[in-house]
């Protein structure tokens, strides 16, 4: 081949040559600067992502990973994402419970902006965009996956998901990884070629932890660390998959959690009390499309509520102001000239549960203030354990953060006012909450104090922990260790709605009615409108014979919650006994309207229908009990 220059026409003089070779020059520098300041994929730029995959694992703290500092136990699939993607080392989250953190990360808004404080009685509502919505706008198929009841599509986590698959309401509260996964799997091998936008929870690491062999038994002395290696395994069957689709290189994935677990550290068992490192710190890892920055490490602190925008900036797609949170593709790419993201986290779960005071933090310059009836302030450099309370020796430092938290706080909304009032539960979700060891169920018509003036959760730590002990009593059937437990409880906070509500629970476990309805006549002087008290209070009633006092209970529970068809069958029964025909069949005939299969509700229709002469009908609801039954 020949040179370049003799392949000129002949004709060209010598100055038009040089001429040309010095354009040819600028020409070739300025493309050298174009690659400059846009890289390629190798250089920083990823490509654009065929699909992406949020995986939020529920419970999850940061340092119970090996790719976070951890020996305990070995993350193969975790490490293998870490090295072909980004790591963070601090990633604090909004909140410590599973709702109000899950609508932070997917809108990319603090929990005073989106109006849930909690786990119990908040939803999301419409107005509020998701990340879901923002991708299926432009283009992508969405689908999640959803391993718990606590982020049903009640909560408005569903907006903008094509596919929401989350848990039946009559069935169990949660479900194993492993069938997660198998569906989330069927779901993109569907796919074919188009765009799509995958969110998959796995609820493995929440108590209890019981996870599936081989990992319950290699790790029965230690029942967390079983569960995050069951859940590492379900990230290795994820990459596997992808791979064999082809689809690993050009998939964004985005591995994080929504909150941690205490384990113990500062008297707290689980999470949800308290705002330290041990349940706000979480993992995030972000593998981009085309295998862009495999291996790095950012040790700038970032939050939840920037995931989101992260990942519309990776997707190519716009950022407006209604996000709270800020893109991390420049600290990605090194090119970070912001100052420091401060990472606000709040609990309000000490308030609407135990009317304690709720908790606010602010984590900033190497330290955490947590502003609180008695306030704590820590050097994280020199105490990663949060230990030292050094509030009284750096006063200065704690007043600087706490004026950073008022002024975060009063940036997205109208000030630190008195908190909402939760809605109504229905008595289903409060039986599926309570089933996953959530303690504190206040209706809304309790009457929640001022936040001025409340104790301190830590001052009442010793309270919650010994509650949490009795309740797994009671679920595990120790009835009588269970009510000790309780009345010692009551001796030292008497207006504890839970413990006189499970105080009845035991007893009409044992038999015990009469006990049961003083426990219950207690909870409703607190609370009147509380379902669970309302409704085993008419049943405890029924136990003793006594329909006509049950009438009451079970009117006022269907004025609460019109759709609790356990509810209706029992009012129809009370009806029925206390003479009041026309009333007992027109519930029940509504009660098998909503549930046609509802034996026990035919077979009380049946009765009424008989006791009002109506012979063909009576017959005619005994048999459709009996095909029920035989179901």
């Amino acid at each position: 081949m020949r040179p370049f220059i003799a392949s000129l026409p002949d004709r060209i003089s010598g100055a038009r040559l040089w001429a040309l070779i010095l354009l040819l020059a600028g020409v070739a520098s300025l493309a050298a600067l174009e690659s400059w300041t846009r890289p390629s994929a190798a250089q920083g730029r990823p490509a654009a992502p065929a699909g992406i995959i949020l995986i939020t694992v529920d419970t999850l703290r940061a340092d119970r990973l090996e790719s976070y500092g951890y020996s305990g136990t070995p993350n193969p699939a975790v490490n293998a994402l870490a090295e072909d993607g980004v790591l963070f080392e601090q990633v604090i989250a909004q909140s410590p419970l599973t709702l109000p953190s899950h609508c932070s990360i997917l809108t990319g808004s603090f929990p005073y902006h989106t109006g849930v404080r909690d786990q119990a009685g908040f939803s999301l509502k419409p107005h509020h965009l998701t990340l879901a919505e923002r991708l299926r706008s432009a283009g992508y198929g969405t689908a999640a996956f959803i391993a718990s009841s606590v982020l049903n599509a009640g909560t408005g986590l569903d907006q903008g998901f094509d596919l929401y698959w989350d848990l039946p309401e009559q069935g169990p509260p949660e479900r194993l990884g492993g069938e997660v996964m198998s569906r989330a799997l069927d779901w993109l091998s569907s796919r074919g070629d188009g765009k799509f936008f995958a969110w998959i929870h796995l609820f493995d690491p929440h108590a209890p932890y019981s996870a599936p062999e081989p990992f319950g038994s290699r790790y029965r002395t230690r029942p967390y660390d079983g569960e995050v290696a069951y859940v590492d395994s379900l990230i290795g069957e994820l990459a596997g998959h992808l791979k064999r689709l082809r689809l690993y290189d050009r998939t964004l994935i985005v591995f994080t959690s929504d909150h941690g677990e205490s384990l113990g550290e500062h008297g707290e068992s689980s999470h949800g009390m308290f705002l330290y490192d041990a349940t706000v710190r979480i993992p995030l890892i972000i593998k981009a499309a085309g295998s862009t920055w495999k291996g790095k490490v950012i040790q700038e602190q970032v939050r939840g509520v920037d995931i989101a925008p992260t990942i519309l900036q990776l997707a190519g797609l716009r950022v407006d102001d209604e996000i709270q949170g800020r893109g991390l593709l420049s600290l990605i790419r090194g090119r970070w000239n912001q100052p420091e993201l401060a990472a606000y986290s709040e609990t309000y779960y000490p308030y609407y549960h135990f009317q304690w005071s709720p908790l606010f933090s602010m984590r900033a310059r190497g330290f955490k203030y947590i502003d609180a009836p008695k306030p704590e302030l820590y050097d994280l450099a020199t105490d990663a354990g949060e230990r030292r309370n050094i509030v009284g020796h750096r006063p200065s430092m704690a007043a600087h953060l706490q004026e950073t938290l008022e002024g975060e706080y009063q940036k997205f909304s109208a000030g630190r006012d008195e908190p909402p009032q939760p809605e109504q539960m229905d008595r289903a979700t409060i039986e599926r909450l309570k089933s996953l060891g959530y303690l504190g169920f206040a209706s809304g018509t309790a009457k929640l104090p001022s936040t001025e003036g409340l104790a301190d959760p830590k001052d009442r730590i010793g309270i919650y922990e010994l509650l949490q002990q009795a309740f797994q009593d009671s679920e595990e059937g120790r009835l009588i260790e269970s009510n000790s437990k309780l009345r010692k409880v009551l001796a030292q906070e008497e207006g504890l709605i839970d413990a006189h509500l499970y105080l009845g629970l035991n007893s009409v476990q044992m038999g015990q009615f009469s006990d049961a309805i003083e426990a219950f006549q207690a909870v409703l002087r607190l609370d009147p409108g509380n379902l669970m008290a309302l409704y085993n209070l008419s049943l405890s009633y029924f136990n003793q014979g006594r329909p006509e006092a049950a009438v009451p209970g079970l009117e006022r529970t269907l004025q609460l919650d019109p759709e609790d068809v356990t509810a209706r069958v029992a009012l129809g029964k009370a009806y029925q006994l206390v003479g009041r025909l026309d009333d007992a069949i027109e519930a029940l005939e509504k009660a098998v309207a909503d549930r046609p299969d509802f034996a026990d509700a035919l077979d009380f229709l049946s009765q009424a229908y008989a006791q009002r002469g109506w012979t063909a009908q009576a017959e005619s609801a005994r048999r459709r009990a009996e095909a029920a039954r035989s179901r």
